[in-house]
């Protein structure tokens, strides 16, 4: 199912693992929540956490992405090898913020680049994009819940 923001209230709740952490050798990036694309390149549209070791360190990022043009926000929330995150997304009926939760704390909140046009769609997003050796996500469940307050099209 592909999605666009800024037509109701979105709320997506993930629980996922990494075994291992990316390590230099063994470099991945993981992305989770909502994007637009399933290959090494990053999301033209899309909104989720990413883990990029090389990039931000073992702490989750926060992404947003309309048109291609990203923003990225390190959290001062650290990743910890074999320990499970609840996280949540929540976008505001209007789209025009964007509230990242990991175990019930907020990691904070992206206001620009939150594709909300019918062309910026974008689906589930649960990805691990290895440069070098493996790289393993866990994933207990993933949900989200759309609530529209305004006509689709």
């Amino acid at each position: 199912t592909s999605l666009f923001f800024g037509l109701g209230s979105f709320q997506a709740k993930f629980a996922v693992l990494f075994p291992t952490l990316s390590v230099a050798g063994t470099e991945y990036i993981a992305r989770i929540g909502f994007g637009d694309t399933t290959t090494s390149a990053d999301n033209t549209d899309g909104v989720y956490f990413e883990y990029d070791r090389a990039t931000s360190g073992n702490v989750w990022r926060l992404k947003t992405a309309s048109a291609g043009t990203r923003t990225a926000t390190a959290s001062a929330i650290a990743i910890v090898a074999n320990t499970w995150y609840k996280l949540q997304i929540d976008v505001n009926a209007a789209g025009t913020s964007v509230a990242y939760t990991v175990d019930g704390t907020s990691a904070g909140t992206i206001t620009t680049n939150i594709p909300t046009t019918t062309s910026a769609r974008s689906g589930l997003t649960l990805q691990i994009l290895r440069s070098s050796g493996g790289g393993t996500l866990n994933v207990d469940y993933a949900t989200y819940n759309y609530t529209l307050t305004s006509a689709r099209y």
